[in-house]
């Protein structure tokens, strides 16, 4: 009698796990991001429904696909910037002169602190193919990053970049939270904005004045709006609209306490490398009340091309 006790107790806890595993009995509508998957400097998200499945969907057969030519060599791997720890990486080339290249990341050697505290972009220039580099960091002032509008910045975060046809660089970052002296509390929708900074190769060179504000809000209180993954792209293409510089980032609105009214995919152009910017595009249509991730690129004609994610349910922050 023992043994059978002990026999089904085994058979139980065995069929336990298998419908564990296969989410059996029980219904999950909603699924928690990680925390690893959100900054703490960004909108935290909350549970998002996922669509429904379809028990008839297939997914096509993999084709493997033929390449020719010349198999690719990986040379020697080298360290473009010299201090770290650093997250959060970019390059471009100069698409007229491949021997220029800019790298960009966010670094935390500046000061002590952690994600919530720290970061500061640093960019890195090779005009050797990227055999050797050279590597500052943007305009600071106390350690902070330090804008054209006199505000220094707690952290800076989701760096972009893109390079034109006359050499012109373009650095776009969302700068958070103002720096110790100018906020000194903690605020659910802190001050922030998009900024870009623009150098000039062959041999780069910020100041403070270089780094201009798309879209910003600077004061300690009152902020209402969040934003969170910026994308640049400039116009390197042969068309009237050569030069042209553009960004992408999405736009919260209607903030207050833990959370806000709205988002949008917002767009906004600069005609004279990144000096002025246009007024706020809204891209998505008003039908699309969940969007996220947009990336902005150009074509040779210098059509303007912006992709994005927009959610099939609305819930779906």
């Amino acid at each position: 009698m023992k043994g059978s006790i002990t026999s089904r107790l085994l058979v139980c806890f065995a069929a336990l796990f298998l419908f564990a595993a296969l989410d059996v009995g029980a219904s999950y509508h909603f699924y928690q991001p990680q925390e690893a998957d959100n900054d703490p400097d960004e909108v935290q998200l909350t549970g998002q429904a996922l669509p429904s499945f379809d028990p008839n969907f297939k997914i096509a057969p993999v084709v493997q696909a033929a390449f020719g030519g010349n198999p690719y060599l990986v040379g020697p791997i080298i360290t473009p910037t010299t201090t770290a720890p650093q997250a959060e990486t970019n390059i471009a080339i100069n698409p007229v002169d491949p021997s220029n290249c800019v790298a960009q990341i966010i670094d935390f050697s500046l000061r002590p602190g952690g994600v919530l505290t720290n970061g500061v972009i640093k960019y890195a220039q090779s005009n050797d193919f990227g055999v050797t580099w050279q590597d500052s960091f943007v305009p600071t002032s106390g350690n902070y990053a330090l804008t054209s509008d006199g505000v220094k910045w707690l952290t800076e975060r989701d760096p972009s970049m893109a390079m034109d046809r006359s050499g012109n660089v373009y650095f776009s970052s969302l700068n958070i939270k103002l720096a110790p002296g100018q906020q000194t509390f903690k605020s659910s929708h802190p001050p922030g904005g998009v900024y870009v900074c623009a150098a000039k190769l062959p041999a780069l060179v910020l100041t403070d004045a270089d780094c201009r504000p798309v879209f910003t809000y600077t004061q300690p209180t009152g902020n209402t709006h969040d934003v969170d993954r910026d994308w640049i792209a400039a116009d390197a293409s042969t068309s009237q609209y050569s030069g042209n510089v553009y960004v992408v980032w999405v736009l919260y609105s209607g903030c207050s306490g833990s959370s806000c009214a709205s988002k949008s995919i917002a767009f906004s152009r600069s005609t004279d490398h990144g000096v002025t910017w246009s007024p706020i595009t809204q891209v998505n249509p008003p039908s699309q009340t969940a969007v996220g991730w947009p990336m902005v690129t150009v074509g040779s004609d210098g059509t303007v091309y912006v992709a994005y994610q927009s959610y099939i349910q609305s819930n779906n922050l």
